[in-house]
């Protein structure tokens, strides 16, 4: 992403010139931070769409998904490209409604596409998968302009083939760069990406929308052999594969409900109410988008050798969307048998009580982190004393992580002064291959096999592995003599 980091190095450096040191909390404000304006923004505008009670649903379904929310929190540029996708949609739905109620002004036009433009513009530039995402707006639009029949200088097609212009000639340098990345997704094995096989896309819908990237987190060891769902949490076997299994069937519940129950009222009530559109819009845009958006990842990943299909994390940048079509269908369905929007709230519980089990594993998995990180602390020498680390690509990270101690690149080993008895090595694994010096591999070999020797010097090697930025503990120290 061209955008994010410059943004978040900036805002960094806000802080360390307000006095606060750089970290977690502090990087994590700004995703926070849009997350909530987000939701403010859904408020504002689902409530101007749908009315009142049916835009809180809207409002609430997307605050309640427990993927959005835990990547908000994610130093990384979903934190942002998110929330600006959300409001170009929801923005793209305000404007097809006025303009379906031929009550879009011109002046009214111009603030609306305004905002879709820069949230479009914005996303380019924080993720290029956004341009799946933008690429599919636009033929709602194109869709909404050609089935209404409505005239070259109407505000509606007027103002929306103006921000459509602006956002392609905001995005030609994102364009121009994106051969690169697309070499480097064909050339490098991301051994951490998700098959695309017709399993992992069903999950999508079934697991990741619904409960969040938690619950593929830290496991038992395989749970659930029917539908491998891995949990962080400390359980028997038997016990945590039936929670699993429970879980995954609640998160089937989140489409089969609402879409049950419309199916079911089309039935009782052939006629049905059909007075308001609105909904049954949301409805088809959310979902067919989402669905849309997840299956030319699969496409791409599957058939043009693109490893883009990663489930847990990048199907959220059409998160938003999947969860304010449920709730479009659940006022929809409501609106059919006739009956209040409660009912709505009702056929929604499944996605509400998944946003909140879903919270629940992402907390627990940082809780866990907490720990093994107090369990590597307890490993390690007393605070204060040096330990070298390798690979020292991520020795800044670490240092971070562990303040209290003065950490040094593996090959400083090497400049020892004479005389030193011990020493402490501290070995990060992690998922990028490219991060392992040449140098540092063979002085660990050196090391491993007794070759490497200094007089009466006695090494302590501790593992550790790199996860989301955290340390995590993999078996006990082990200690190596020279």
């Amino acid at each position: 992403p061209a955008a994010y980091y410059p943004i978040l190095r900036a805002w960094n450096g806000l802080g360390e010139r307000c006095g606060l040191s750089p970290g977690v909390f502090w990087g994590r404000l700004p995703g926070v931070a849009a997350w909530g304006a987000m939701i403010a923004a859904i408020w504002f505008l689902a409530r101007r769409t749908l009315g009142g009670e049916s835009g809180a649903l809207v409002a609430w379904s997307v605050a309640a998904s427990a993927q959005t929310a835990d990547f908000a929190k994610d130093m990384r540029c979903y934190a942002l490209a998110v929330p600006a996708l959300a409001v170009c949609f929801f923005t793209l739905l305000r404007l097809n409604r006025l303009a379906a109620e031929s009550a879009l002004t011109r002046s009214h036009a111009a603030r609306l596409w305004g905002v879709y433009a820069i949230c479009a513009a914005a996303a380019l530039w924080l993720h290029l998968l956004s341009a799946i995402v933008l690429a599919l707006l636009g033929l709602w639009w194109l869709a909404a302009v050609l089935r209404g029949r409505l005239g070259r200088s109407h505000p509606f097609v007027e103002g929306g083939a103006l921000a459509q212009a602006t956002v392609l000639v905001v995005a030609l340098p994102v364009v121009y760069r994106a051969t690169a990345h697309v070499h480097y997704l064909q050339s490098i094995p991301l051994p951490w990406m998700t098959p695309a096989t017709p399993g992992n896309l069903l999950r999508v819908f079934a697991l990741w929308y619904p409960l969040g990237r938690g619950i593929t987190g830290l496991n038992n060891g395989g749970v659930a052999a029917a539908l491998p769902v891995a949990l962080p949490v400390e359980l028997p076997e038997g016990v945590a594969g039936a929670l699993g299994v429970a879980l995954a069937l609640l998160g089937v519940a989140t489409l089969v409900v609402p879409l049950g129950a419309l199916g079911w009222a089309r039935l009782r009530r052939p006629g049905g109410e059909r007075r308001d559109a609105a909904p049954r819009s949301l409805a088809l845009a959310g979902l067919g988008g989402s669905a849309l958006f997840v299956a030319a990842l699969w496409i791409l990943d599957r058939l043009g050798g693109l490893q883009v299909f990663h489930g847990p994390r990048y199907t959220v940048l059409a998160n938003p969307l999947w969860a304010a079509g449920l709730a479009g269908l659940a006022c929809r369905a409501a609106a059919r048998s006739g009956a209040t929007i409660r009912r709505a709230w009702l056929l929604m519980l499944p996605w509400l009580a998944c946003g909140l089990a879903g919270q629940a594993l992402a907390v627990r998995t940082d809780a866990l982190l907490r720990s093994v990180r107090t369990e590597l602390r307890r490993a390690l020498p007393p605070p204060g004393a040096t330990i070298y680390v390798t690979p020292a690509e991520l020795l800044p990270d670490h240092a971070r992580l562990l303040p209290e101690y003065r950490l040094r690149p593996l090959l400083d080993l090497m400049r020892l002064p004479p005389g030193t008895p011990e020493v402490d090595i501290l070995r990060i694994y992690h998922p990028w291959p490219e991060l392992n010096s040449a140098y540092e591999k063979g002085l660990l070999y050196e090391i491993a096999v007794g070759r490497w020797s200094r007089e009466s010097l006695r090494i302590r090697g501790h593992q550790a592995e790199g996860l989301h930025g955290q340390t995590v503990v993999r078996g006990r120290p082990t200690t190596w003599s020279a």
